[in-house]
C-alpha cells in the first residue's frame, strides 16, 4: 500500500501526486491553500517511504496503485493535482478511470508524451543514472529550476538532490522508463476540457511557455494561470502563485 498522509476537512477528496525524485513533502509549502479540505498526499511507488516490487514504474501501474489506495480508503471519486509526472499520472487516471476523477490540475505539467527527441534524452538518462546515480541527480535536479535565479535556491537544491539520493539508481532509471513510454493524452485533455486546468510557469526550463500557450489554444482548458519568472519547481520558486492557483481552482469545487 502506498504511504500517505491525508489532511482531513470536507467536500470531495483531492488527491496531490507529486513528481519525479521527489515525495509527498513538496505539497507541504502549497497546502495552505487548500485549508479546510479533505486531501490525500500519497508518496507515489518507489518514492518517499512508499514500496516498489521491481515492476516498471509505468502510469498505468501508478494508477493501479492509486485506485488501490482509494478503495482502501473508500473514496469513489476525488479531485487530482499533479506535478510534472504526477500531472502525467494524473491524466492517464482520467483516460482509465474518467468516473474517478472529478476534476484535475497539471500543475507544471502536460498530457502530451515525449516526442522523439525527447525519448533520447530519456534514454541517454537511462543510462548516465546507472552509470553515476549521484552526477545524474545533481544536474536534472539543478536544471529544473529557472536559469536567472536558481542561485536564490542552492539551499533547496541540496535538500532535494539529498531526498533523491536515497532512491536505488533501479527505481529512478525504471520511473524514467515510465515517463517515456507513456501515452498521448491530448484527446483525453480535449475531450475534457471542461474538467483540466493548468498552472505554468513562465521561466519553466522543461516545458517552454510557448509551446504551453499553443497547447491551451489547442485544448482549451478550464483554467489557466502563469507564474512569473518560475522556472519548473513552483512549490519553491513561487509558492505564492502555487498557492493562488490552488486556491482559485480549489473555490470552484464540490
Amino acid at each position: 500500500m502506498l504511504h500517505f498522509f491525508r489532511q482531513q476537512g470536507s467536500g470531495t477528496p483531492i488527491l496531490l501526486l507529486h513528481g519525479f525524485m521527489e515525495n509527498n513533502s513538496m505539497w507541504m509549502p502549497l497546502l495552505p491553500a487548500l485549508k479546510g479540505r479533505d486531501v490525500i498526499v500519497p508518496d507515489l511507488p518507489g518514492h518517499g517511504r512508499s514500496p516498489w516490487d521491481k515492476s516498471l514504474l509505468s502510469m498505468t501501474f501508478a494508477v493501479n496503485e492509486l485506485i488501490k489506495l482509494m478503495a482502501d480508503l473508500k473514496v469513489d471519486n476525488c479531485h487530482v493535482v499533479g506535478h510534472s509526472m504526477g500531472g502525467y499520472i494524473a491524466m492517464e487516471m482520467l483516460a482509465q478511470h474518467p468516473e474517478r476523477v472529478a476534476d484535475l490540475a497539471l500543475f507544471q505539467s502536460t498530457p502530451i508524451n515525449d516526442s522523439a527527441e525527447r525519448i533520447a534524452l530519456r534514454n541517454r538518462a537511462i543510462s548516465a543514472v546507472l552509470e553515476n546515480k549521484k552526477l545524474y541527480i545533481r544536474g536534472m535536479i539543478s536544471g529544473l529550476f529557472a536559469p536567472h535565479r536558481r542561485m536564490l535556491f542552492d539551499t533547496e537544491i541540496e535538500k532535494l538532490i539529498a531526498h533523491a539520493a536515497e532512491m536505488h539508481a533501479e527505481t529512478i532509471a525504471s520511473a524514467l522508463a515510465g515517463m517515456k513510454e507513456r501515452k498521448n493524452h491530448l484527446e483525453t485533455a480535449k475531450k475534457n476540457r471542461n474538467r483540466v486546468s493548468l498552472f505554468t510557469g513562465a521561466d519553466d526550463p522543461r516545458l517552454i511557455l510557448k509551446e504551453m500557450l499553443q497547447e491551451h489554444e489547442e485544448i482549451g482548458y478550464k483554467m489557466l494561470m502563469i507564474a512569473p519568472e518560475c522556472g519548473h519547481m513552483a512549490h519553491i520558486e513561487s509558492p505564492t502563485w502555487g498557492q493562488a492557483f490552488l486556491k482559485t481552482w480549489s473555490n470552484d469545487l464540490s
